[in-house]
């Protein structure tokens, strides 16, 4: 059992800081990371190496001012999202993965009077064919 305060809970509130900067950033270094999460050098590491040998991340070789550096992005089979833009008079909706990418994307009129019903269930449709 994780306990608040735990080394185990402090581990897991690191990993998730980490996930988060970089799907916020799209992509970042490891420098990057270190200065955006306030999390060490030594420990964005051993973070990045447990993601990237979980396939939650990706690294791949750049520079960044000049020096060899470790890009770091969400890997495209991490996992997928879903989006819906239920507007006034239209109905969009979108899968992507984690890497940014989008897979797939419907989008049709809506009737100004249609119910939020009949549209969420109209995305539904749509994502789950």
């Amino acid at each position: 059992m994780e306990t608040p305060g735990s080394q185990s809970s402090l581990h897991r509130a690191n990993l998730e800081r980490v996930v988060r900067a970089v799907r916020m950033a799209g992509s970042l270094t490891q420098a990057e990371i270190a200065r955006s999460t306030g999390l060490s050098a030594a420990t964005v590491s051993n973070i990045v190496r447990e993601l990237k040998d979980g396939g939650t991340v990706q690294v791949t070789p750049t520079s960044a001012g000049g020096r060899r550096a470790r890009s770091v992005s969400l890997s495209a089979d991490a996992g997928i999202v879903l989006g819906v833009d239920f507007g006034h008079t239209h109905l969009r909706v979108a899968v992507g993965n984690l890497a940014h990418q989008v897979l797939a994307e419907e989008s049709e009129p809506l009737d100004v009077d249609a119910s939020y019903v009949d549209g969420f269930g109209r995305a539904e449709t749509w994502s789950s064919g």
